[in-house]
């Protein structure tokens, strides 16, 4: 036996009186599709068995290509990636969202298939540093952002 992801404790079991041999397969730590090449001693056939393994708890968050800098009362997209323990991302977790300064599209999201939450923030239209920040919900873990928001032109 040989798996292709994670790993078996018996490479080599044996069968019981009805012919029957059983293994422990502890999928690896990647989310997505994993297999298992299963031989017996004497034949040339390979049975393959497949497996979903998916992601954990939500562990991390991050924001994904924030902006450095903005403009006053511009929108800016921001997206919080949420990830397991082993960085695979994980879907239907719920960010909440906070700006102490500006507007936001929404303060609670859940994340898409891909692990992804978007938002629009919009900063308000005072110059300087302005943060947003994104929290798991029902967890303290969090990121935050800031981003420095440009002077407004000067009116002529």
């Amino acid at each position: 036996m040989a798996a292709a992801q994670g790993s078996v404790a018996d490479s080599a079991p044996l069968t019981d009186s009805a012919g029957r041999a059983m293994l422990r397969w502890t999928l690896g730590r990647s989310a997505g599709p994993q297999g298992l090449a299963v031989r017996a001693a004497g034949l040339d056939a390979t049975l393959r068995v497949s497996a979903r393994a998916r992601a954990g708890a939500a562990a991390n968050v991050a924001f994904r290509d924030p902006p450095a800098k903005g403009k006053p009362a511009a929108p800016v997209r921001l997206v919080a990636v949420v990830t397991d323990a082993y960085g695979n991302r994980v879907p239907n977790a719920l960010v909440v969202f906070g700006a102490r300064a500006g507007a936001l599209s929404a303060s609670r999201v859940k994340t898409d298939d891909s692990g992804l939450a978007a938002i629009r923030w919009t900063p308000a239209r005072s110059a300087g540093a302005q943060s947003v920040t994104a929290t798991l919900g029902g967890t303290t873990t969090k990121a935050s952002h800031t981003v420095q928001v440009a002077a407004p032109p000067k009116a002529r």
